[in-house]
């Protein structure tokens, strides 16, 4: 792998998938994208990580918040695919960390997602 994917070596990984979402309503600037941030912040810190956002150019709505502790790093994204339907989040932890609450809070993150991205009702 490229040198910024070091942390992660042969740590774990896994990525979720938001089908027939309207891609429209997740943007950078929408309460659903703040709030989501919020989630995925708090939770991250609760579990005794540094979290901060990451902001990568010409990725504008991409959600990646990165997370550091004295065990290792975590990084939760979620973005639109660009050309289907459907929004995916990803986890990616480095070796040796728990992933078990990490998948807690990617299902959670997913079913509120999914209600929001597929109901009828705009958020």
């Amino acid at each position: 792998g490229s040198e910024k994917d070091e942390p992660f070596s042969r740590g774990w990984k896994q990525r979720v998938s938001v089908k027939d979402s309207h891609r429209e309503r997740w943007s950078d600037g929408t309460a659903l994208f703040t709030s989501t941030e919020g989630i995925i912040m708090h939770a991250m810190e609760r579990m005794g990580f540094n979290a901060q956002r990451r902001r990568i150019n010409g990725e504008k709505d991409l959600l990646l918040i990165h997370g550091e502790s004295a065990v290792g790093v975590a990084s939760f994204g979620v973005r639109n695919s660009g050309t289907q339907a459907k929004t995916s989040l990803s986890v990616r932890l480095s070796r040796g960390l728990d992933a078990e609450p990490f998948e807690a809070l990617l299902d959670d993150v997913k079913t509120t997602l999914t209600e929001a991205l597929t109901g009828l009702n705009r958020p």
